[in-house]
């Protein structure tokens, strides 16, 4: 009988495979694995890992770092046995189970590398204690030496713990660079991670600027975002009249409520033309078109 031909990135997965089996139960995690293709990501993969009561978000990978893993196997049409594996410098992670039609499950085997932590503190970042499970974490968001060294080569130096938002919302080089572009300074890693979080980008501040707001500091970008103050908002409000409103009084506007609706419907009891600080004040006084039509009347 001839033995099937096995592709080294097969051979690579399976050797993981079978290490990570053979290992110390002291020396290896496992736990169970989700993961499907993400439609809006061509060459990308969504993979969810759990151990236990621990769960780990989703999180985007590329295909082309699995070894042993094909697109073949990954849109079967049929239930098809896999083992592949994900090398990380934190650790290995060893797959085994199971794909159909995109989505994939089964277990998975964890072979922590300690040596991370060393290579980590060799370049001057504080690790703190960590142990297996840590290892576990920062291997699951991908966190490698290679980002570390660019964040540092941006003049991040941070502690462990403070790369890990940052690798999780992917602030990378290219992204401190975009933010640099808009004039505000340097930013905190704080500032970076926030500005991931809520959507701060160089085409937002672009966007705010060519609708008279250039001078905008990062607390008001974020503020913008978190509110919800876009282009259409302010838009809006220019063709009810309100042309000069200030970026605090836009931010309170959202708060509050005051819609370009809740000022049609003030205009049309008989008050068009407010000051939009009086506009502001009757929503929080929760005066409304019903009250303000009696007040007519009466």
């Amino acid at each position: 009988m001839v033995a099937p031909d096995v592709s080294p990135s097969m051979k690579h997965a399976l050797a993981l495979v079978l290490a990570a089996s053979l290992a110390p139960s002291a020396h290896a995690l496992d736990g169970t694995w989700v993961m499907q293709r993400d439609a809006s990501r061509p060459g990308q993969v969504q993979l969810e890992l759990s151990r236990g009561r621990s769960h780990q978000n989703g999180s985007l990978v590329p295909l082309d770092a699995f070894s042993g893993l094909t697109p073949a196997q990954i849109d079967a049409a049929v239930d098809t046995p896999v083992a592949f594996a994900l090398r990380r410098d934190p650790g290995d992670l060893a797959f085994q189970g199971r794909f159909r039609a995109g989505r994939g499950a089964g277990t998975f085997t964890f072979a922590p590398r300690p040596a991370f932590l060393d290579e980590l503190r060799a370049l001057g970042v504080e690790t703190g204690k960590k142990g297996e499970e840590d290892l576990f974490g920062l291997a699951a968001i991908g966190l490698e030496v290679a980002f570390v060294k660019s964040l540092l080569a941006e003049g991040y130096r941070l502690s462990l713990d403070d790369y890990v938002p940052m690798r999780i919302f992917d602030v990378s080089p290219a992204f401190i660079g975009e933010m640099r572009s808009l004039g505000l300074g340097r930013l905190s890693h704080q500032d970076l991670v926030a500005f991931r979080i809520h959507g701060v980008t160089p085409q937002f501040a672009a966007q705010m600027r060519r609708l008279g707001f250039p001078d905008l500091s990062r607390d008001d970008l974020l503020a913008f975002r978190i509110h919800g103050v876009t282009g259409e908002f302010i838009l809006d409000l220019r063709d009810l009249g309100y042309a000069d409103v200030t970026a605090d009084d836009l931010v309170a506007a959202r708060i509050h409520g005051v819609t370009p609706q809740f000022i049609r419907e003030i205009a049309h009891a008989g008050y068009k033309g407010l000051p939009f600080a009086d506009l502001i004040d009757l929503r929080i006084r929760g005066v409304g078109p019903q009250e303000l039509r009696r007040t007519r009347i009466d």
